[in-house]
């Protein structure tokens, strides 16, 4: 019985330290989220509770690399941008929808479609109609 209870202990504290060591990954450099840097489980985590808890990341700085997609929605008659996270790993496709600052124009001063780009941006709501998005505020696309 005491080995059992030592065991159990063990245990618990490498989940514990295995926690631990995923939730000191996803610490903010400066004062941006930097998904560039994570691993593939810390990846996947981080977004997932961006997309759970969209309202607690309101006004936070994230920085992702991923593919740039357009899409167009034929209820608004508009096209809207989206950066899909690349990670073999997943099961799902993971992707923030951002809004680029300015009045750019599409497809003029975006990338083509599938370029690799990197952003960072204020993650923010709007309505629309009658629905809240959340996206990613952003002053520039970056290539890398």
């Amino acid at each position: 019985m005491k080995y059992r209870k030592c065991w159990l202990v063990a245990i618990a504290l490498a989940m514990l330290l295995a926690f631990n060591g995923c939730q000191n990954e996803t610490a903010q450099s400066g004062n941006v989220l930097d998904l560039t840097t994570l691993s593939s489980d810390a990846l996947h985590s981080t977004v997932d509770d961006i997309m759970l808890n969209p309202e607690a990341h309101l006004g936070e700085m994230i920085r992702v690399r991923g593919t740039y997609q357009p899409v167009f929605w034929d209820v608004t008659g508009l096209y809207y941008h989206y950066i899909v996270i690349d990670d073999p790993d997943t099961c799902c496709v993971m992707s923030f929808e951002f809004v680029l600052s300015g009045n750019p124009t599409f497809p003029d001063d975006f990338p083509a479609e599938d370029t690799l780009i990197e952003i960072t941006g204020v993650f923010g709501s709007y309505v629309e109609l009658e629905q809240t998005f959340f996206y990613l505020a952003v002053d520039e696309i970056l290539i890398p």
